[in-house]
């Protein structure tokens, strides 16, 4: 039966944040800070600029075709990113996207199938690029293809060359677009118009959607664009407002409540660098007995025995662990473990020096965390309430 705290946070949204500790055996709860961190989210910003500089050269079709079928009417091809690639929208990375024959690209793929675009159709991240929304007009697809290299403006990218017509009535090819997407700003999406007809609804739209509404786009004009035109997509996610709650200590009972009204992301500090405990015969004779048979160590024992961190339960962990019990002074020495920590550890028990993988430490912060082990330096058995607490 080791000597354990474990500490309890459940997120309850309008009704706030309970923190309550538990032991093994009869313990003093009392001096334990424990401060809560709430994030709330900042959002997403974005911008769109039309470039009059640094386009990309036209390089054709791509190296790879990954979509080949005249005149596609509702076409769709998953495309799967390079590692390193990977367009990030909102803070999320994506490894996969799904391109369709109406000008927009979904994020992670989808199976939705219209030609009623818009910022919440679908319903999920969408790259706009020339996409209508008008009910009436949408596009065909003849051929996708990607690849890889470095260019002169905008360094290594991933490209896609989408090329079709810009009705389903209208058979070839008079649409050839290229999607880039540099390994240096993942936040970034450059969009390029090589040859494009526009169908005359001035509604035809490039853009970016976070699945309900714009994070930035432009309509298009009525025009025929033959000359690479270029828009650049940005996206970043907003710093998020800290609001860092007042410190509280638990008392006798081990039991904390903390506001948290809208069920934000939070971050908690456990700080036990005032815990203190006692040394018993008990937690004197275990050491001892793990001396003696040094090879029945197993679980918390070298959290729990280790006092010179040598990895040997010798002579000099006895003498400090006696000098504690014979002078009554206290060991303030502790470590704060989370769930999966304290799960690693227990599984790996008799692996050795395999303790030192996490940090010892008497203050720690974690986030979103919700359960945490506190083990004190030499206390094996905790029969009766001896600690106290240094104010």
């Amino acid at each position: 039966m080791r000597y354990l705290l474990i500490i309890l946070l459940f997120p309850l949204g309008l009704l706030g944040q309970n923190v309550s500790f538990a032991t093994v055996g009869l313990q003093d709860l009392s001096g334990i800070e424990v401060t809560v961190v709430h994030s709330q989210p900042g959002g997403v910003a974005g911008t769109i600029s039309q470039l009059t500089s640094g386009i990309p050269a036209d390089r054709g079709q791509g190296t790879s075709t990954v979509f080949s079928q005249a005149n596609s009417d509702q076409g769709s091809v998953t495309i799967t990113f390079p590692s390193g690639y990977e367009p990030s929208i909102g803070g999320v990375s994506h490894s996969t996207g799904k391109l369709h024959a109406n000008a927009w690209m979904a994020f992670p793929t989808t199976n939705y199938n219209s030609y009623v675009s818009s910022a919440s159709a679908p319903n999920v991240p969408t790259l706009h690029f020339t996409s209508v929304n008008n009910g009436s007009t949408d596009n065909n697809m003849s051929h996708v293809s990607t690849e890889t290299y470095n260019d002169a403006s905008l360094g290594n990218v991933f490209r896609i060359r989408y090329e079709g017509s810009y009705r389903y009535s209208v058979s070839g090819i008079n649409t050839k677009i290229d999607i880039y997407f540099p390994s240096n700003d993942n936040e970034t999406i450059l969009v390029v118009l090589r040859q494009f007809l526009a169908d005359g609804s001035n509604i035809e739209q490039i853009g970016l959607s976070n699945g309900s509404s714009w994070i930035a786009n432009n309509f298009i004009s009525t025009a025929n664009y033959t000359n690479g035109q270029a828009w650049k997509i940005e996206n970043e996610v907003l710093a998020g407002v800290q609001d860092t709650l007042v410190t509280q200590t638990t008392g006798p009972s081990g039991t904390l409540t903390f506001s948290n009204p809208n069920n934000y992301s939070y971050e908690v500090i456990v700080d036990a660098s005032k815990f203190e405990s006692y040394i018993t015969e008990d937690d004197l004779n275990f050491l001892m007995y793990k001396r003696m048979f040094p090879s029945s160590l197993a679980s918390w024992d070298f959290h729990i025995v280790d006092f010179d961190g040598d990895e040997v339960v010798g002579y000099q962990d006895v003498k400090e662990i006696w000098w504690h019990f014979d002078s009554g002074n206290p060991v303030k020495e502790n470590a704060i473990y989370n769930q999966s920590e304290k799960d690693d550890i227990e599984v790996n028990a008799t692996t050795f020096n395999y303790h030192k993988k996490y940090p010892r430490s008497d203050v720690r912060k974690f986030k979103d965390t919700d359960r945490f082990y506190i083990v004190t330096l030499g206390k094996f058995r905790q029969l009766t309430p001896n600690k106290k607490i240094t104010q």
